[in-house]
């Protein structure tokens, strides 16, 4: 089993005997999925284009800055992105190809040999096989991380899928339910890989600031050095300065905009400081692993 998804159940407490067992209730809309998704690929197969593809990726967090980064970073002189941003592709798509992933770098300039190219969906550090897809297409790729304190990315979480309407239920309901409505899909995105777990992905609110296995995932399969982890808390706080890091370690040129825009501020909800209190104590040994990981500590 996937070294990731077993973290996730470990701390779910699910018992991994059940993927078998589970994996065989399948939708009649799971089972045409590989036929439908293998014609894709077929007809993708004969666009194939001649693109410069990423040198660099902004794989995660969700709401921890991902968005003001990307726009940083694609308005540099040096990079050139697509301009849709979240592509998805080694998390949902990769069973239509790399020739799918290809059409989102068209239109690049006559000098994109002398420019980087990269791309941002921060779901790729939580999905569990996108690490290894990613080894497999773009073995020399850079990486970057900005993580969030996890109660505070929870609750920006939680109020994005109230305002978007997946999600129904106060924010202690939702963590309360969290392992009951995902474990299921873990145990078919175990046995399937393509599988893609609607309950996992919507509602996984505490499971995602489990920072530590992510990067330890990331890490068996790319070298130390090739990722950078940022703290979105000293980036929003010291732009400029995180920023040259980003440019040092995607070794392009200093440079800066001429403004630092916030590109996504959320709502300003109260979280209750009983609960703040219980998730402080819920995440203190998680963080703990990432401080020790990292060789850094950011005092959540």
């Amino acid at each position: 089993m996937n070294n990731l998804i077993n973290k996730q159940l470990d701390v779910l407490g699910g018992q991994k005997n059940n993927a078998n067992k589970i994996s065989q209730n399948r939708h009649f809309r799971e089972s045409i999925r590989p036929l439908y998704r293998g014609l894709r690929k077929s007809y993708y197969g004969l666009l194939n284009e001649e693109v410069k593809l990423p040198n660099f990726l902004i794989v995660g967090g969700q709401k921890c800055g991902t968005s003001s980064l990307h726009h940083y970073l694609a308005n540099h002189p040096s990079v050139w992105s697509p301009e849709k941003k979240e592509l998805h592709f080694f998390d949902y798509y990769y069973d239509y190809g790399v020739p799918f992933y290809k059409r989102f770098f068209r239109k690049q300039p006559d000098n994109i040999a002398d420019l980087l190219v990269g791309e941002a969906t921060p779901e790729y550090i939580f999905h569990p096989y996108s690490a290894e897809r990613i080894s497999e297409v773009l073995p020399e790729v850079k990486a970057i991380v900005l993580l969030r304190n996890p109660i505070e990315r929870a609750f920006s979480a939680w109020g994005m899928g109230v305002r978007q309407g997946w999600e129904s239920l106060n924010f202690e309901g939702a963590i309360a339910a969290e392992g009951e409505r995902i474990r299921g899909d873990l145990y078919k995105m175990s046995t399937d890989k393509n599988f893609y777990g609607y309950e996992w992905n919507h509602h996984s609110y505490l499971l995602r600031g489990h920072y530590s296995h992510q990067i330890e995932n990331w890490l068996l399969h790319f070298k130390r050095e090739n990722l950078l982890v940022l703290s979105a808390e000293r980036f929003f706080s010291n732009t400029k300065e995180e920023f040259k890091k980003v440019c040092e370690f995607l070794e392009l040129d200093e440079w800066y905009p001429e403004e630092f825009k916030n590109m996504f501020v959320g709502l300003n909800n109260e979280l209750s400081i009983k609960t703040r209190k219980e998730l402080e104590t819920y995440f203190q040994p998680y963080n703990q692993e990432l401080y020790a990981l990292i060789k850094d500590d950011y005092g959540w």
